[in-house]
């Protein structure tokens, strides 16, 4: 039996060659992770645009909708100011009053808001801006709760006198006004969030 000795040259190849497959394996499981981590990184962010894009149009189709109703709350407002003056405890007549429509509240709407946080894309927006997205739909939520307890009250028979009516608007117009403020505050902020990333 013949032993054959290995060539140090050639062990030495050898283990150059191991090395650099080992390292190119390392290498290519690294970029695996990174390229991962990017895809997943990409598809985050485009999800919070998404969301931000879906809540900021309804935040903005809320306001409208809310902001064109108060001209009318002022205006019934006004009347019933002098009318509840004048006929005080007196049975309510509205249809009396020259434009009456009712309470008419508005129509507000939350999908965008619930399905982002519903599918977690919120998550995912910067916990200031997700605040501040909160603080609108906390004021939208004020809004219909007072239109929902008018609505309620109305329909119970206690919109009675002038003076019932004077209240009823009063409380309308108020909430409408601090939930236009709320929207414009957290427009004009995700605005200038819009307009600072555009920048960079």
């Amino acid at each position: 039996m013949t032993l054959h000795r290995q060539d140090p040259g050639h062990r030495s190849a050898a283990r150059v060659t191991l090395f650099i497959e080992v390292v190119s394996i390392i290498v290519a499981v690294c970029l695996g992770f990174l390229v991962n981590e990017w895809r997943e990184s990409m598809h985050n962010s485009s999800r919070a645009d998404a969301a931000l894009s879906g809540i900021t149009a309804e935040i903005s189709l809320n306001r409208d909708h809310l902001a064109e109703r108060i001209p009318y709350y002022q205006r019934m407002l006004a009347a019933l100011d002098s009318l509840a003056a004048s006929h005080g405890t007196a049975p309510f007549a509205g249809r009396s009053i020259e434009g009456w429509h009712g309470l008419n509240p508005p129509l507000l709407r939350g999908a965008a808001y619930e399905a982002a946080s519903a599918t977690g894309a919120l998550s995912l927006v910067d916990f200031e801006v997700a605040d501040q997205i909160a603080q609108a739909y906390l004021g939208q939520e004020m809004v219909k709760n007072t239109f929902d307890w008018t609505l309620q009250s109305i329909l119970a028979g206690q919109l009675e006198t002038w003076e019932d009516a004077q209240r009823v608007f009063s409380l309308a117009l108020e909430a409408s006004q601090l939930g236009l403020q709320t929207y414009d505050s957290v427009l004009a902020r995700l605005q200038s969030r819009s307009d600072a990333a555009e920048q960079e």
